[in-house]
């Protein structure tokens, strides 16, 4: 009797278990997705303000943008693609002796990474390659904390764009004296170069290949250089690629422009390929400004 009174004890306490143990790890659940909504939430807002900085460049002037490209590089931000910025602590590291070198260190690799081609290009040795380096990553840091000073100084979008200009510009200027005039203008395009191709291999450079016409390296190469050759200048760098789209055509004037630019660095049936992408992409650009209609 004692027997079966325990074991039907230990039942009830079983199964008392497994209901705390489900309700424990349904409250761990329910946290976890609250902090990954706030998360993406600051990520989303991080975005936004870098997108409107980076518009409100176009119209401070080519050194304006030139400066908040290197902060967009310093934090991720690309010039013309969405992306997630990393979080403010991340860049925070540089301000504290104990990381610095640490944070230092990695920007070094990130921005070798990206001027790559540069390095080969200008024939230049470890030593020189470090020597520019470290200059770029100067520049950088005096773009964080000139925007940082601006914000909370409460200045404007074109306020912030010409404290960044003033920030880096002496930084630009031992650059171009250092890299010559080629030297200085491959490195101002490389990041959007490195961006473009990303770009490029991932979206409508996958429907070339599915559709048997896949586009060389050479090619690609050219439409990188085209690519940042029409965002410096003309509609190129006035133009909003989210604004709605001619009826007749399907695009709206900013990826028309594009289109025709790429026009003589594709066969007919790759410009066919690459206008559709850029009508999907114009739909697309069109969805998210009905969900962010203030923007």
């Amino acid at each position: 009797m004692n027997a079966k009174k325990n074991g039907a004890v230990g039942l009830v306490l079983t199964v008392v278990f497994s209901v705390a143990l489900i309700y424990r790890d349904s409250l761990v659940i329910a946290r976890l997705r609250s902090s990954l909504s706030t998360e993406q939430k600051a990520n989303d807002r991080r975005f936004l303000e870098l997108e409107k900085e980076y518009k409100a460049s176009m119209v401070a002037g080519e050194e304006a943008r030139n400066a908040l490209n290197g902060l967009q590089r310093a934090t991720g931000a690309s010039a013309g693609f969405k992306s997630l910025a990393p979080p403010a602590s991340v860049n925070d590291m540089r301000k504290d002796p104990k990381y610095a070198a640490v944070w230092r260190r990695d920007q070094k690799r990130k921005l070798w990474l990206t001027y790559q081609n540069v390095w080969s290009s200008l024939g230049y040795s470890l030593q020189q390659v470090d020597k520019v380096l470290n200059t770029l990553v100067d520049r950088e840091e005096a773009a964080m904390d000139a925007k940082e000073a601006a914000s909370a100084a409460g200045l404007s979008p074109q306020e912030i764009s010409q404290a960044l200009a003033e920030a880096v510009n002496s930084y630009n200027e031992k650059l171009k004296s250092t890299l010559g005039t080629a030297g200085y203008a491959g490195i101002e395009d490389a990041p959007q170069i490195t961006q473009f191709n990303a770009w490029f291999d991932s979206a409508v450079g996958v429907d070339l290949q599915a559709s048997g016409t896949p586009a060389t390296a050479q090619q690609e190469s050219s439409l990188a250089q085209t690519y940042v050759d029409f965002r410096k200048g003309g509609i190129g760098a006035t133009a909003d690629p989210n604004a709605p789209p001619d009826p007749q055509s399907g695009l709206n004037p900013y990826f028309a422009a594009l289109l025709n630019s790429f026009a003589s660095e594709l066969t007919p049936a790759q410009a066919q390929i690459m206008r559709d992408y850029f009508v999907d992409q114009v739909t697309a650009n069109q969805y998210w400004v009905k969900l962010h209609p203030s923007q």
